[in-house]
């Protein structure tokens, strides 16, 4: 049975992560993976806070401990995607990326993920083209919505107001 107090845990660490404090979302997480070893979000998080950290050999390793669990595998490959090329992998993150392409026809859409994973990639067009389809088709806004500190550099973005008016997230 799912303890609430779970995931408010993960939505502080998220916070923590949001404003930039890194180290304490990493301590925190770590507290909370001592207490509940079993809620996995704890250990997506903390992959999360080493990304924003540039440990990406200690994000990819978060994502290794969740490969045999109930995180979804195509979650796992848009985070993988994400790391591969903000470790300059980028023909490692790709071929993710057109997998999931692939995948994606017969299962949910992870738009916002890839989105982050494209931008991760420099290729801003190809992220804000897979976040408008997915404002259009009303697709799971989860990881664009939790995914922001990723999307500062295109605020100013004309596309990206736009997507921002159309969720009524700007005046």
């Amino acid at each position: 049975e799912l303890d609430p107090t779970s995931i408010n845990h993960a939505t502080v660490a998220n916070a923590l992560i949001f404003l930039g404090k890194t180290d304490d979302a990493v301590a925190y997480l770590q507290k909370r993976i001592e207490e509940d070893p079993t809620f996995l979000l704890y250990r997506v998080r903390l992959g999360e806070a080493f990304i924003e950290k540039k440990m990406f050999a200690r994000a990819a390793g978060e994502l290794d401990l969740l490969d045999s669990t109930e995180v979804s595998k195509e979650r796992l490959m848009a985070m993988r995607a994400r790391v591969f090329a903000l470790m300059g992998k980028t023909s490692e993150a790709r071929r993710l990326l057109k997998e999931l392409d692939e995948l994606m026809q017969t299962s949910r859409d992870l738009g916002g993920s890839i989105a982050i994973a494209l931008i991760s990639l420099g290729d801003d067009d190809a992220a804000l083209t897979r976040l408008e389809r997915l404002v259009a088709s009303r697709g799971d806004l989860m990881g664009f919505l939790f995914s922001r500190r990723v999307w500062i550099k295109l605020h100013d973005h004309p596309r990206y107001q736009a997507v921002l008016r159309t969720l009524n997230l700007l005046d």
